[in-house]
C-alpha cells in the first residue's frame, strides 16, 4: 500500500494517466488536466431579467448594408426601423361647373308703384326652361317684382384628394438569436452563448416602450416595426362665386301665349328688382330668357393634410456597454 501511493503521487506530479501497484498491476487511469470547464467556446454573459428576451446580437445601420444572421450559429431573431421621415401632400380640389338657373317665380303688385303689397306671386314650373307659360290674368298691374336668379349649388368633383405619402427610415436594426452553448456557466444567473460576430452588440429586447433598462444591458435603443398611419385629405369645398356672369331676363305678357309684349327686365342675381317703367292693363303670361355669358366659377377649398404619421409596434432593445468585457 505505501508503495502505491508513493508511485500515485509521482505520477500525479508528472500528470501522467495511469499507474500499477508494487508488484506491477495497472490499477487505473486518471488526469490532472481539468474537465468540464464552464461554457467552452462562448461567453458567459448575464441573463435576461423576467419579460426580457435573449441575449440576442443586434446590429444596426444602412439597410443596404445589414449582415445576414451567421449560418449555424443564429438564427433571425426581429427586424425594425428608427428615424422614420415622413413626405406626404394632397392633390387639388375641383368644383363641378356651375349652370345658370331662372328664378322660381316673380310678383306682380296692385298697389302701388314700388311694388307693395298686395302682391300676385306667380311660381315658375318646375325645371323651367323659360318656355311660355299662362297664368289667371292680373288686371291694373302697378309694378312686377322680378325675383333674382340662382346657380346651381357648387360641388365638389370628388370628397377628398387623393394622398401621395411616402415613409422612409434612417437606421435598420437586424438582430440575431445565438445558439445556446451546451455547457453551463458558474456564474449564478449567467448564461452561455456565442461571442458576438463583429459589428453586432450584445443586448436584450422586450415589445413596447420600456423606459429602463436592466443594470447588466444599460444602453437602451428603440426601433419599431411599422408606421402608424393617421396622415389624411380634408374634405373638399366649394363656395359659390361672389359674382355671376349669366344673363338671364324674363318678360310677362298681356295675352296668355306671350305674343302681346308687356314688361319685360334682366334680372338680378340672388336679389330682387322692381320694375314699372311700362304698365299695360293685364298680365297673363310669363317667359323666360337664357342670354350666352358663363356663370363664374365656384372657388374650390379644403383638401389640406391633416392627421400625422408616427412610429408603431415598437421594440426596446438594452444592450451591454461596449467596454464590458465578456468572460
Amino acid at each position: 500500500m505505501q508503495c502505491a501511493r508513493k508511485a500515485m503521487a509521482f505520477l500525479v506530479a508528472l500528470g501522467l494517466g495511469a499507474f500499477t501497484s508494487c508488484k506491477g498491476e495497472e490499477i487505473g487511469t486518471f488526469s490532472s488536466e481539468p474537465s468540464g470547464l464552464p461554457c467552452q467556446g462562448g461567453a458567459c454573459v448575464p441573463a435576461p431579467p423576467a419579460g426580457w428576451t435573449g441575449p440576442v446580437w443586434l446590429w444596426t445601420g444602412a439597410e443596404a448594408e445589414a449582415p445576414r444572421c451567421p449560418d449555424g450559429t443564429a438564427e433571425l431573431a426581429y427586424e425594425g426601423h428608427a428615424g422614420l421621415h415622413v413626405t406626404a401632400s394632397c392633390g387639388s380640389c375641383a368644383c363641378e361647373a356651375s349652370t345658370c338657373v331662372l328664378p322660381e317665380g316673380l310678383s306682380i303688385s296692385t298697389g302701388g308703384q314700388d311694388c307693395v303689397e298686395p302682391l300676385h306671386e306667380v311660381y315658375t314650373p318646375a325645371g323651367w326652361d323659360g318656355s311660355c307659360f299662362s297664368i289667371p290674368p292680373v288686371v291694373d298691374p302697378t309694378g312686377v317684382l322680378f325675383w333674382g336668379f340662382t346657380q346651381s349649388p357648387c360641388a365638389p368633383v370628388m370628397p377628398s384628394p387623393e394622398r401621395e405619402a411616402a415613409f422612409t427610415w434612417e437606421i435598420f436594426a437586424r438582430a440575431c438569436k445565438p445558439s445556446t452553448v451546451g455547457e453551463p456557466c458558474d456564474e449564478g444567473s449567467a448564461t452561455c452563448v456565442e461571442p458576438a460576430p463583429e459589428g453586432f452588440r450584445q443586448c436584450i429586447l422586450r415589445e413596447g416602450e420600456q423606459e429602463r433598462c436592466p443594470a447588466e444591458y444599460p444602453e437602451i435603443q428603440r426601433f419599431h416595426g411599422g408606421v402608424e398611419d393617421g396622415l389624411r385629405c380634408s374634405a373638399c369645398t366649394c363656395d359659390a362665386p361672389e359674382k355671376s356672369g349669366c344673363r338671364l331676363a324674363m318678360r310677362v305678357f298681356q295675352d296668355g301665349h306671350c305674343s302681346m309684349p308687356g314688361t319685360g327686365s334682366l334680372v338680378p342675381y340672388e336679389r330682387t328688382f322692381c320694375d314699372n317703367t311700362w304698365l299695360p292693363d293685364r298680365y297673363a303670361s310669363v317667359r323666360g330668357y337664357i342670354n350666352e355669358g358663363e356663370p363664374d366659377a365656384c372657388v374650390p377649398g379644403g383638401g389640406a393634410l391633416v392627421g400625422q404619421a408616427t412610429p408603431g409596434l415598437p421594440t426596446t432593445f438594452c444592450c451591454r456597454s461596449l467596454q464590458t468585457p465578456e468572460h
